[in-house]
């Protein structure tokens, strides 16, 4: 299955079961045996519209399968190539574990032969969630992460300096490394013992052979050393963790105060004096009590040494016995031969056995996968949870304009009805405060300010109020509140590098994991190859470095060398989305593969489908078959074999109009796509038929600088068509939907994201409406189609309930809707269909028993309007229903107005209840184009001000032929 992407929002820590948006990658069983020459065939393809087709497509070579929008392209290569693979792959499962995966039905055809193992790189849309990255879209942060739990070398976060586990030969070594002559000593601190008493611990290290100590930089007996100290108490104070100083043996226990009905504050007052006086009365504790401070903690004595007089055995020999009794710890001294020295001896080093930084008296855990893992409770931040960022009040939401005052509304939050009280609470605090309600809230005196929002000993504020509304988020209407008037904000524990503090500490090439994943790609591509490890080390992490460098690799040559591996993916281009899907899927360097992807030039510039292009001819030529739906010329003309479909799209198409090499292409009468290839047709309009428009005003966007954007700035004509482009990565959808819509939207009065850095927008009143037209989905469920969509299907059952025959049998308009009860079916509740769930087979959908999948009650279906019911109605095309519906009433001339658009943008084909799951992304696009365009000759009118149309790649998906449609 695909590698998964770790970036769940509702299992913040999980590390599994993850799927990556946008890429199935499965790996399907092959064939016993089969012969390599042989094409792979498919004989009567029946799915979807396809229309009974043989196609046959060659062994090791770079096959393109094109044709208009809508004329069976993935229903050919997704839903029968792909769809077989996949199922045989999951076949080879026990019947046990096919229930746990991903079941596709078998294909309609007759046959599909010499099928091999297949990878499918689909189009799809990002995610959206915060937690996912390029990082975990690569699986780049699964090997980072292991990468530093075996090469990682540890840096004390306090001082700077290498933590080592260190033996008796470092201590050796450090010995040795000191000038000749120079006495030292090697000490360890006083071992704790517990209860023990101080003459016993001193009898027990006498009889190990340690008769003397260091204290105050002094060399002296044990005896004196404990005289000077104290009892054990004393000596237990010295830095140990988890050691604490015993309480006095005559102390007398707290006496359990006595509840008493007085007031909440007498009653504390009460017990203060109780306790003060108690205090007063109780005896001074003895001098024994008192922890000495931790530069006076006692050291025992292990050896002393000449450095050059003294043999490397001795050393090692000592070194050992300090740092067992001294339980890891150690030290060495050098000693003065000054008798009258102010400081006798001076600590040089101090030595650890474990994962301590000796000197900063600071213990770090050992080093794992997870510690580097921000979706790990073990490696993530506590505060954000390893998002980032935490959410926080917005301002800028609460006060929208800061030139109102508290009375006029200036808290937009605090203007509904149903704040009244807070309100009043508002008053109330600013008559005490002295605060001017009627002046405007940028002219508040920043103190003020801060109260209003933070809250105060006797004022809650807006940080309380929204506080005590996380307390009742389990209802809808106060969790939309919430969103509306909190946004995100960087974590101020983790400064955004998601990690505790403890894993940023690891460093590689002097670089921690978070610094790792700050670097462009190409720039870590180029550390990691000029990295230089110890020899155990290398020998660790060589399977790990290749695995990152041929990801690394793959995403350098797809030109994705600018990203971060920390780059969230929901703020990606299209085009680099599919970039990155492409190298995730290309980074297992598989042979003997079928590889099908979809349109991989989309959001490509012309400069960078050249270097696709490389790519896939390199796995080509490793030995792999390639399967592309593509429309892009230079692709098809890349390609060694070509299939093209139509010749129109829905019931028109469905057929082989050519396939077979490319040379033959160009020749072909039949083909469409030649005729464009060979310049027959264009999608440009000819020069003399343009018309330049004048503009009616500007639209500024000025200092832009998310992402990668510099001050940019965007003027937009008012009344004309601007087409924004660049290279991929440039920073188009930056300024477009990052910025350019957020802002607009909040101008408009709608909730929106966080619009990204820049300075001011101008003209924004000139327009009453923003709409964004992308490639997403127009609905998730069979329900959903163009009519209903369209809102036709309003009209249609208008239509319908005025018929005599409804009005006789009481049906209103409402019982034509198979989305409300009444007139739907009641087995489906107007699906048409039944699921039938086979466990470890494909769940199976099958026509309704009781409407035979029209939806509808008998009685609903008796009522025709011109001889048709509301089933046969809904099996009409656009062009059809438009013939159809030619009357004079006002019902059918709404209809046509809703469903002429459809005709407009070429899906004239479409079913009216054509269910919208079925639809490809480029029909998907113009249907929502379609439902926006003016309705009537005089919709533009009774728009008022003109709407802000935002397309975010239109021709994605589309035939040169359908371009030409969407220009004109």
């Amino acid at each position: 299955m695909s590698p998964p992407d770790t970036s769940s929002e509702e299992a913040p820590h999980a590390t599994t079961d993850g799927i990556v948006a946008g890429l199935t990658t499965v790996v399907a069983a092959a064939p016993a045996a089969h012969d390599v020459t042989a094409p792979i065939r498919l004989r009567g393809v029946r799915q979807n519209n396809l229309k009974s087709i043989d196609v046959e497509f060659p062994y090791d070579k770079f096959t393109v399968v094109t044709g208009v929008s809508g004329s069976g392209k993935s229903s050919l290569v997704f839903d029968t190539l792909y769809a077989e693979g996949q199922r045989r792959y999951v076949e080879s499962f026990s019947a046990y574990a096919r229930q746990f995966l991903e079941r596709m039905p078998r294909p309609a055809a007759d046959s599909i032969e010499d099928l091999p193992p297949a990878v499918a790189v689909e189009q799809a849309n990002p995610v959206r969630t915060s937690r996912s990255t390029v990082g975990t879209m690569t699986e780049l942060t699964d090997h980072l992460k292991l990468l530093f739990a075996k090469a990682a070398t540890l840096f004390c976060s306090k001082c700077g300096q290498p933590v080592e586990i260190e033996r008796a030969e470092t201590v050796a070594d450090a010995i040795e490394s000191l000038p000749a002559g120079t006495k030292v000593l090697l000490t360890f601190p006083w071992p704790i013992a517990g209860s023990l008493p101080f003459e016993e611990q001193v009898a027990g290290l006498r009889a190990a052979g340690y008769v003397r100590g260091v204290f105050e930089d002094q060399v002296q007996n044990l005896g004196d050393i404990g005289a000077k100290t104290g009892d054990r108490a004393q000596l237990s104070s010295s830095p140990s963790p988890g050691a604490e100083a015993p309480p006095p043996s005559d102390a007398e226990p707290p006496a359990k105060p006595k509840p008493s009905k007085r007031a909440p504050a007498k009653r504390a007052a009460a017990a203060k004096s109780t306790a003060s006086k108690k205090a007063a009365a109780a005896p001074p504790p003895p001098p024994t009590a008192v922890a000495a401070p931790a530069a006076a903690a006692p050291e025992v004595l292990c050896d002393r040494f000449v450095v050059g007089r003294t043999e490397r055995t001795r050393l090692l020999g000592s070194a050992e016995q300090a740092l067992r009794h001294g339980r890891g710890r150690a030290a060495i001294r050098i000693l003065s031969d000054d008798p009258a020295a102010t400081v006798p001896s001076v600590v040089v080093r101090r030595f650890s056995s474990e994962l301590h930084c000796a000197g900063c008296d600071i213990a770090f855990r050992p080093s794992t996968a997870n510690l580097f893992s921000f979706n790990s409770p073990i490696g993530a931040c506590p505060s954000c949870r390893g998002f980032g960022r935490t959410i926080e009040p917005n301002l800028s939401a609460i006060v929208p304009d800061p030139h109102r005052s508290l009375s006029g509304g200036a808290i937009k939050p605090w203007t509904t009805p149903r704040t009244r009280p807070e309100r009043r609470e508002l008053e109330l605090f600013c008559k005490r405060r002295g605060i001017d309600t009627f002046r405007p809230w940028d002219l508040l005196p920043p103190k003020h300010r801060k109260e209003i929002l933070e809250g105060t000993k006797d004022f809650f504020g807006i940080a309380g109020w929204m506080k005590w509304l996380e307390g009742k988020s389990y209802k809808m209407h106060v969790r939309v509140l919430l969103a509306r008037y909190r946004a995100y904000v960087e974590c101020a524990e983790c400064k955004g590098t998601r990690r505790r503090a403890e894993s940023l500490a690891w460093r590689v090439a002097g670089l921690n994991v978070y610094q790792w994943e700050l670097l462009p790609i190409a720039d870590a591509l180029r550390t990691l190859r000029g990295l230089v490890l110890s020899p155990q080390a290398e020998e660790l992490s060589r399977i790990i470095r290749e695995g990152i460098d041929s990801r690394l690799a793959y995403l350098d040559d797809v030109g994705l060398g600018y990203l971060t591996l920390d780059r969230a993916t929901k703020t990606l281009s299209g085009g680099e989305f599919q970039r990155v899907n492409l190298a995730t899927a290309l980074g297992a360097a598989l042979v003997n593969t079928l590889y099908v992807l979809d349109e991989p030039s989309i959001g490509l510039h012309p400069r960078d489908t050249g270097r696709l292009l490389g790519i896939l001819s390199k796995l080509r030529d490793r030995g792999n078959t390639l399967v592309v739906v593509e429309h892009d010329p230079e692709t098809i003309l890349a390609a060694d074999h070509v299939v093209d479909l139509g010749p129109g799209a829905g019931t028109r198409g469905g057929e082989v109009l050519f396939q077979g090499p490319l040379s033959a292409l160009r020749d072909s009468p039949t083909s469409l796509t030649a005729r464009f290839l060979r310049g027959e047709e264009s999608v440009r309009p000819r020069a003399d038929g343009l018309v330049r428009r004048v503009p009616r005003g500007w639209l500024s966007l000025k200092g832009c600088r998310g992402h990668n954007l510099q001050g940019v700035e965007l003027r937009i004509p008012e009344g004309t068509l601007t087409a924004i482009c660049g290279v991929s990565g440039s920073g188009k959808s930056s300024l477009l939907l990052g910025t350019l819509l957020p802002v607009m939207l909040r101008r408009l009065g709608r909730t929106s994201e966080e619009p990204l850095p820049h300075d001011a927008l101008e003209g924004a009143e000139h327009f009453n409406d923003v709409v964004l037209v992308d490639q997403s989905p127009i609905g998730r469920t069979p329900r959903s189609n163009p009519v209903t969509y369209t809102g036709a299907m309003t009209h249609l059952r208008n239509l319908l309930g005025k018929t005599d025959s409804a009005k006789r049998l009481g049906l209103s308009p409402k019982a034509f809707s198979f989305n409300s009860r009444g007139g739907r079916c009641s087995a489906c509740d107007g699906a048409g269909a039944e699921l039938l769930e086979m466990q470890f087979l494909a769940d199976v959908y099958v026509p309704c028993s009781e409407c035979d999948g029209k939806r509808f009650k008998p009685d609903v279906l008796e009522v025709r309007f011109r001889g048709r019911n509301v089933h046969e109605i809904l099996q009409m095309t656009v062009e059809q229903a438009l013939q159809f519906f030619g009357g004079g009433q006002p019902a059918e001339w709404r209809l046509r107005e809703a469903l002429t658009p459809l005709e407009q943008v070429g899906l004239g084909y479409l079913q009216l209840g054509q269910s919208a799951v079925t639809l490809s992304g480029g029909e998907a696009q113009r249907l929502k184009l379609a439902s926006h365009l003016p309705k009537g000759p005089q919709g533009r009118a009774r728009r008022g001000k003109p709407t802000l149309f935002l397309f975010d790649e239109p021709t994605t998906g589309l035939h040169l032929s359908d371009v030409r449609t969407l220009l004109g």
